[in-house]
């Protein structure tokens, strides 16, 4: 019978749900990225695990404890969780609701002594909304959206991490080489100080020779200490990114410099683009604006609710199971007057979409911009990087040829500091070049994206008792 009385009406939505206007959003990317080709091609296809190209055990081992122990991606896999929560709330919603009622009251006549009598209820209650206008199908697979973006978030925060994972250690890396080199100039000084003190006593030399030299010293012993602050700080970013309390970390780097792995093969543009896990996230973000903005415009449109109850209204407990009563319902709401809020609510929506779309269009401009960044100050750094070299080499030369020059008595002092001030900065040059270059490639191989981060399955999670001691309980 209630069938037959919500016949028409449901007949009529359905001829209404085609005049639901939606155009679905389309992603492009060719539309939004037409080169074909990078400004640069590499000679090598770069390992998946692109740190692996700098041949180094102890960079390989920092990143895989930092991918366990993050505490940064540790917050991104519980949002992931909560995200995988939040979509099976959502799906919920296409499934009935039942609802299970129990009811009971005593009363005791203590007038007339006639004890106590019962009653009671049971229901069982059975609720649905009937998805006319795929409403909630477009919330569950806005849902859905959402939790492929939450995981693009996750590996976008991994494939960061790596890189910043050596860009420290690189940083400990040259801190140790400066040091290296200090200490080495620290001893060449001193040799050119004894030097000049014997031609001083032999009345070879001038007073303010001795003074120029030791000023020189003093220089070399006073840049020791902030190559010693630098280590410390760039270690303690090093236990942050571990996971670990930077109090009584310590950190062993052998100081070795890596060589510049071969350019990576940069491939297609677009393909490359496509698949970074930011440009992902963002794209996933516009889709499931576009499956909200339907669903907002569903709210303009009738609702048809169901639901039924089976109960029994016993006058006690022990004949519950005999009065059972069938209850059928159907609703069709339809709004009216709402002062707009409907309306309202979709133009927020598709302003939302509207954000959404130049949101993912900045962000692979920003992904192409990188990879160009990254290309064009590799080519100018390595030049940079030998060009200091080639001075290095000249420097040396130069200072041997004014020290024989000071020995031999041909020239004063004053050329053989200049010659010893411009070698040491060079070769200091050289080092924080040789930093620069490693840490471009570091940022070419991040904007170029990589799978790996697809493999990330699990997480170091903190147990009750970390959490307990920690206060959280």
């Amino acid at each position: 019978m209630m069938v037959k009385r919500l016949l028409p009406a449901l007949l009529i939505c359905l001829c209404w749900t085609a005049c639901i206007p939606h155009q679905p959003v389309q992603v492009d990317f060719s539309q939004v990225v037409e080169a074909e080709t990078f400004s640069q091609q590499g000679e090598v296809v770069a390992p998946n695990h692109w740190w692996e190209a700098f041949e180094s055990s102890e960079l390989n081992d920092l990143i895989q404890q930092g991918l366990q122990q993050n505490l940064h991606l540790g917050q991104a896999w519980a949002r992931l969780e909560q995200a995988r929560a939040s979509y099976a709330r959502t799906r919920s919603g296409k499934m009935p609701k039942l609802d299970l009622g129990v009811s009971g009251s005593g009363t005791e006549d203590l007038s007339h002594n006639r004890g106590t009598s019962e009653s009671g209820g049971l229901s069982l209650n059975l609720s649905y909304q009937v998805d006319l206008w795929g409403k909630i199908a477009a919330n569950t697979k806005a849902g859905a959206i959402d939790y492929r973006a939450t995981r693009m978030d996750l590996e976008a925060t991994a494939l960061t991490l790596s890189g910043n994972i050596a860009a420290i250690w690189l940083d400990l890396s040259e801190s140790k080489l400066r040091l290296d080199v200090l200490e080495n100039q620290l001893q060449v000084n001193k040799d050119y100080l004894k030097l000049v003190e014997l031609r001083f006593s032999q009345g070879l030399a001038t007073g303010t020779e001795v003074y120029q030299q030791r000023l020189q010293l003093a220089s070399i012993q006073n840049a020791i200490p902030t190559v010693g602050s630098d280590w410390t700080l760039a270690q303690n970013r090093m236990a942050l990114l571990l996971g670990q309390d930077p109090l009584g970390f310590e950190l062993d780097i052998d100081g070795h410099m890596p060589q510049l792995p071969p350019m990576p093969q940069t491939g297609i543009p677009v393909a490359v683009l496509a698949a970074r896990p930011d440009v992902k996230s963002a794209e996933y973000r516009l889709l499931s604006a576009d499956q909200r903005l339907f669903a907002a415009r569903t709210d303009l449109y009738p609702r048809l609710d169901l639901s039924a109850s089976v109960g029994s209204n016993g006058n006690n407990f022990q004949n519950i199971l005999d009065n059972w009563m069938l209850n059928l319902a159907g609703n069709l709401l339809a709004p009216i007057i709402d002062g707009g809020a409907r309306k309202a609510e979709v133009a927020r929506n598709q302003a939302v979409v509207e954000e959404r779309f130049y949101n993912w269009k900045q962000v692979v401009y920003n992904a192409a911009a990188e990879v160009e960044d990254s290309l064009a100050l590799e080519r100018s750094r390595y030049q940079t990087l030998e060009g200091t070299r080639a001075q290095v080499t000249l420097a040396n030369d130069t200072l041997e040829s004014a020290r024989k020059n000071y020995v031999n008595g041909v020239t004063d002092y004053l050329t053989v500091l200049n010659s010893l001030q411009t070698l040491q900065k060079l070769q200091l040059e050289e080092v924080r070049g040789q930093k620069t270059l490693l840490g471009n490639r570091i940022n070419l191989y991040l904007a170029l994206g990589a799978d790996w981060t697809h493999e990330l399955e699990t997480f170091s999670s903190p147990t009750a008792a970390d959490m307990h001691n920690t206060g959280r309980y």
